[in-house]
């Protein structure tokens, strides 16, 4: 943001932050991975606030996918710290349904379409996208 804000030069812009459906909705087997994840969230609040994008011209978004359909998830299961957790997550694995690449490709496109600085979007498997309002 330092070299496109407004204030250093630049002519502003957009950046979007990705973290994940994790940065909303607690889970329990990966409690440090949901902490990082709020915390993408909460700075792309903050950062996305009129305050910063009055001195930046630089609009802050987030895209909260949920589980994709990549080797992550099944090798997150295979080095979890004990085998209750890694039970969670193989159960949590087969119980939510996967998205698909192109799937979080049509959120990347609707945050750049609907510009609105701030915000949080949630993409999950079989349902609309919705967004996350802030608790303020």
């Amino acid at each position: 943001m330092a070299k496109m804000g407004k204030s250093t030069g630049g002519e502003g812009g957009t950046v979007i932050n990705i973290a994940s459906i994790a940065g909303v909705k607690p889970i329990p087997p990966g409690p440090v991975y949901s902490a990082t994840k709020h915390g993408i969230v909460g700075f792309t609040r903050s950062m996305g606030s009129d305050f910063y994008y009055a001195k930046t011209n630089v609009k802050v978004m987030c895209l909260c996918p949920s589980l994709i359909e990549t080797d992550f998830l099944k090798e997150s299961a295979e080095t979890a710290a004990s085998e209750e957790i890694k039970q969670v997550m193989l159960m949590m694995n087969e119980k939510i349904p996967l998205l698909g690449v192109s799937e979080v490709d049509a959120g990347f496109i609707k945050l750049l379409d609907d510009e609105q600085n701030g915000s949080v979007l949630v993409v999950e498997k079989g349902k609309e996208f919705h967004y996350v309002e802030s608790p303020l």
